[in-house]
């Protein structure tokens, strides 16, 4: 509100003003009504910006979250990729891959001049079975598919069904059984056949 003075000439006559202010008009946020009920004022453009304001930080803080959680999910990823490839490896290496068997062991490089990594083949001769490791035939066990068995001589049950126990008071010795007309080496027991 102001005071206009005028000059006593202009006394009693009707005048219309058109005023052009200078500047900028400042109104505070908390005088701006939004929204009232009858004479009650309900909110004000202060309180759309303090919500406004909290739903910002709220939704950094959730975007930060996203953020974390996206780069433990990229870790993670990372690391089942890698037990993958780890698993992979691993069955490739190790796999089994049963052939027909074979009497000795030169017949072994006869009949199979060009294995594959995995192979597993059973020399009649000693009961062996071999496995090409892609280099290499590598003795792996002494085979019980064919002939032969093996025997448990200890105080306690095994938990194998595929061997035969023999119930001692001694320590847990593992041998083999296996028919031969030749004795055969210090880890099997030998039945002499005839």
């Amino acid at each position: 509100m102001g005071v206009v003075f005028f000059n006593a000439s202009n006394e009693g006559k009707s005048l219309t003003f058109n005023y052009s202010g200078e500047g900028a008009a400042f109104f505070p946020a908390t005088r701006i009504w939004i929204k009232r009920q009858g004479n009650m004022v309900v909110e004000t453009l202060q309180g759309l910006i303090d919500d406004a304001e909290d739903a910002i930080i709220r939704m950094n803080e959730r975007i930060a979250e996203c953020e974390r959680v996206t780069k433990r999910c990229i870790e993670i990823t990372n690391w089942c990729r890698q037990a993958t490839s780890d698993y992979e490896y691993v069955v490739e290496n190790t796999r089994k891959i049963y052939l027909p068997m074979v009497y000795t062991y030169q017949d072994l490089m006869d009949t199979y001049p060009n294995p594959q990594i995995g192979w597993v083949v059973t020399v009649r001769e000693t009961g062996i079975e071999y496995r090409w490791d892609g280099f290499d035939w590598i003795n792996i066990s002494i085979s019980d598919q064919y002939d032969g068995y093996d025997v448990v001589s200890s105080y306690v049950e095994p938990y194998n069904i595929r061997t035969i126990w023999l119930r001692t008071n001694n320590a847990p010795v593992r041998k083999r059984v296996k028919t031969s007309v030749d004795t055969p080496d210090g880890s099997m027991i030998w039945i002499r056949k005839e």
